[in-house]
């Protein structure tokens, strides 16, 4: 069965403008450069620091509010492999993260991070120009529109999506997805619970939460649970 990395929702995103500047709940702090503002980009997400990462986007709160949720993510994940590798230990972590072979199918978990720092590395020399249209797309699956505005340069917010309704939507479930995450925190470690069936469970689960069920067989889940994350 596939695996579901944490920014499966972001595949979908599309450079065309949602609306008009709105009021920002962050107050914008253009950089004086586009490289400058991807570097204060890539260090916020870095530092999981949602107040810099909202200072260097534009095109309102709810634009805002979708970058918010990104880092709240990234905290969740940081939070959930901290307590699964001090109860079942860096192999086991590896293991959650890796591919599962090909006739193996079953319910699979995957909390893919970008590496940050060699991203930042990489990016050293990169500038807006004609030729990138703005768009720093080197972040796996969060492509970032820059633009410049009155004081200097910053990611394009209402850029990001197509509609105010889409971004609403897509931060919706960046939050479900981070709330998710929370939940299983409190099976790591549980009795009976290993961090195989976490992965497991966790994959299966994810499905439901994504499409709003399972397929099945007959009436019968081909996938039966290991254990019922509500019920811990």
């Amino acid at each position: 069965m596939a695996r579901f990395p944490i920014f499966l929702l972001l595949l979908s995103f599309a450079f065309s403008g949602c609306e008009t500047e709105q009021q920002s709940s962050v107050p914008v702090a253009p950089a004086d450069t586009s490289n400058e503002a991807l570097a204060r980009t890539l260090d916020a997400l870095a530092q999981r620091d949602s107040d810099a990462l909202l200072s260097t986007v534009s095109g309102g709160s709810k634009a805002q509010e979708f970058f918010a949720s990104v880092i709240d993510s990234f905290e969740a994940i940081d939070s959930f492999r901290e307590k699964f590798v001090d109860v079942y230990g860096d192999e086991a972590w590896t293991a959650f993260q890796a591919p599962l072979p090909e006739d193996q199918k079953r319910p699979d978990m995957n909390l893919t991070m970008p590496d940050l720092e060699q991203i930042r590395r990489d990016s050293s020399e990169w500038e807006a120009d004609d030729k990138n249209g703005g768009v720093f797309d080197a972040l796996p699956r969060i492509p970032l529109p820059f633009k410049q505005i009155e004081g200097g340069w910053v990611v394009d917010g209402a850029r990001v999506f197509p509609d105010e309704e889409t971004l609403i939507g897509f931060t919706e479930t960046q939050k479900k997805l981070t709330e998710f995450i929370e939940s299983y925190i409190k099976a790591i470690g549980h009795k009976g619970i290993s961090s195989e069936d976490i992965d497991y469970q966790m994959g299966k689960d994810l499905m439901i939460v994504l499409m709003g069920g399972e397929f099945k067989v007959s009436g019968e889940s081909p996938n039966p649970d290991r254990f019922k994350i509500d019920e811990l």
